[in-house]
């Protein structure tokens, strides 16, 4: 079942993209079919509990590299959430991608996704982990040039941004090899302190787990991506699987890999901030329904991150909790957002207004997710961010409490700016005749959107069926009891939380009071002294280091180029100027007398035969 759940749906991906494209509904059924069964299969060895299927690959040196996978409390639920996602966006994309010129692509690069985030949360060896991890990089590029003309200039960006963060997570397993002289993620060296090379290591291979995660810097293709490619892949890949996969690596090297020590804690957890908050003052400011997602997207990875980084009990429960529950409410955003364009063919917000009694089910779905995100009890998103705020508190750094909580508070705004914006703004005259989205889009998202409820409410399930078991698994060093045993009754940290909220309340209806509109309520923070500059260097992309890396290059190329330019002008200037010397010497020795020519002979002869002498002595 382990070996199914990884290669069916590969299979499955290569006989999709070898069906004939006009096979009306063959790829849809198909694809549909392979995520159902994986997702039976997930189902059944999430069930089962523990297993391991290991075959020698080969021998490097003294390294045996094993063909090793291993299903465990952690791996077990990340199949099952990523299986489950896939189904559902499957289902979703029928409407969607109906009609479109490379559908047999977009289900086959869908599939084996799947099949390769099973690999690489089943593997037990990094060179293993890494085949899987870069067949989803290269994935990822192909699903995106699948959506508008041009977006392969999206794709490229994701392939070297990743490419560059994965380069760099390669460089931290050979010093992580070099150090232990080992490639099983299971093996007794393992974890090791953080200190040495075993540091640059750690911090090597956080940034590569960070970036698939969607962490800074190597974030600014996804709000690209939402506007290039297809909606369902933002749902898919960046909203779920590559969190799911980025936040699983990322979470086993601080729990299974090595020992966090205070400075590499603090710097984990600075990471996380700073995630949280960048993107999401980006955020604010976006007339445009998908890119302010894809935005916070990013800004939610910073909480996951956080959570790992305080290496306590609760932070790090909180930081896993929040990757699963970010799945579920990011994708259902984009699958609103999804519906949204479908029906009324935009997502600029500027053309949006009203659609709450068109679209009613959509709404209420993007209500739900809105709220979770936000942090709004009794929702799924509250719990894990405010196990979030109990570990930074317990680590004594507050600044990482009010920096969690304050990006809590920028979300609540957005989102507060996009649904009153679209569902409950002024009804638009061109949106008369939209109506709710076909039942195949309404199904997946009211799923997922029920299970932000049914995972607030009843906290308990996910905490027992998923956190306990990773948090006491063999060698964590954590207990689970304390997990267990905190209390959801109000706390001087939920009082915060809840303060930072209704200031989000505040700061927003106080913005819409000033310009009367939704859109506009925040464009106070834009137009804030400091933060107008800001947010110019970030519209001319100066932030942005794939277009500081290319404006680098242009200007290296083109001073390499005058270099050798004016180079090759010396070198052609001043050969001609000493053949022309050379020359008018020359010409001089011409005077046309014989005997000047024959003394010439006999000099070169003599030098002739005094050589030859020389060499035959």
């Amino acid at each position: 079942m382990i070996l199914a759940a990884m290669f069916i749906p590969i299979i499955l991906g290569v006989i999709v993209y070898l069906v004939p494209r006009k096979l009306n509904r063959g790829h849809e059924l198909l694809a549909l079919a392979g995520t159902v069964v994986t997702f039976i299969l997930a189902v059944r060895l999430f069930a089962l509990g523990t297993a391991n299927v290991s075959y020698n690959w080969f021998t490097m040196g003294n390294t045996t590299v094993a063909f090793d996978f291993r299903l465990y409390p952690f791996s077990r639920f990340i199949m099952a959430a990523a299986s489950a996602f896939a189904m559902l966006i499957t289902l979703y994309s029928w409407k969607p991608i109906a009609g479109h010129s490379r559908i047999n692509e977009y289900y086959a690069y869908l599939l084996i996704c799947l099949g390769a985030t099973n690999g690489a949360v089943l593997s037990n060896n990094f060179l293993l982990l890494l085949v899987f991890w870069e067949t989803l990089l290269i994935l990822t590029y192909l699903f995106i040039t699948l959506g508008k003309q041009g977006a392969y200039k999206t794709a490229t960006k994701s392939l070297i941004l990743g490419g560059v963060a994965d380069f760099l997570m390669i460089l931290g397993v050979g010093v992580l090899w070099m150090r232990t002289g080992t490639l099983t993620m299971t093996d007794p060296s393992l974890p090791v302190v953080t200190t040495g090379y075993a540091g640059a290591a750690f911090i090597l291979m956080m940034i590569g787990a960070s970036a698939k995660a969607g962490s800074m810097p190597f974030h600014t293709w996804i709000p690209d991506a939402a506007i290039d490619a297809p909606l369902p892949f933002m749902a898919f890949l960046p909203a779920a699987l590559e969190k799911l996969l980025g936040i699983y690596l990322l979470a086993r090297i601080g729990l299974d890999f090595f020992r966090l020590d205070r400075t590499m804690s603090i710097v984990t957890m600075t990471l996380g901030a700073v995630t949280i908050l960048l993107p999401v003052f980006a955020a604010l400011v976006q007339k445009d329904y998908k890119k302010l997602l894809s935005f916070h997207a990013i800004s939610q990875v910073g909480y996951m991150v956080m959570g790992i980084g305080t290496n306590v009990a609760l932070g790090v429960a909180g930081g896993v909790w929040h990757m699963l529950n970010h799945s579920m409410y990011k994708s259902t955003l984009f699958l609103t957002g999804g519906s949204v364009e479908k029906q009324t063919g935009t997502t600029d917000l500027r053309q949006l207004g009203g659609l709450g009694k068109k679209m009613p089910l959509t709404a209420l779905c993007a209500f739900i997710a809105a709220a979770s995100i936000s942090g709004i009890p009794p929702l799924n998103g509250y719990f894990s961010k405010e196990l979030v705020y109990h570990g930074a508190h317990e680590t004594g750094l507050w600044i990482f409490v009010i920096a969690a909580m304050l990006g809590s508070t920028m979300t609540l705004v957005s989102f507060l700016k996009l649904t009153f914006t679209t569902y409950l703004g002024q009804k638009k005259q061109a949106l008369e005749e939209t109506r709710e989205a076909h039942w195949t889009m309404l199904v997946p998202m009211l799923i997922i959107a029920a299970g932000c409820v049914l995972f607030g409410v009843y906290n308990q399930l996910p905490i027992r069926l998923f956190i306990q078991p990773l948090i006491s698994a063999p060698g964590v060093p954590f207990s689970s009891v304390e997990v267990a045993q905190h209390s959801w009754l109000v706390t001087p940290i939920t009082l915060l939380a809840l303060a930072f909220l209704a200031l989000g309340f505040v700061a927003f209806f106080v913005g819409r009071a000033r310009t009367h509109e939704s859109l506009t309520a925040m464009d106070y923070v834009h137009d804030a002294p400091v933060l107008r500059t800001l947010y110019g260097w970030s519209e001319k992309r100066y932030f942005d280091i794939y277009e500081q890396g290319v404006r680098f290059l242009r200007w290296l190329a083109g001073l390499v180029f005058r270099f050798i330019e004016r180079l090759a002008d010396y070198l052609v200037e001043g050969t001609a100027w000493l053949g022309v010397a050379l020359g008018q010497q020359v010409r001089k020795l011409h005077t046309g007398l014989l005997a000047v020519y024959l003394s010439w002979v006999i000099f070169g002869i003599v030098i002739l035969l005094l050589l030859v002498g020389g060499v035959f002595k």
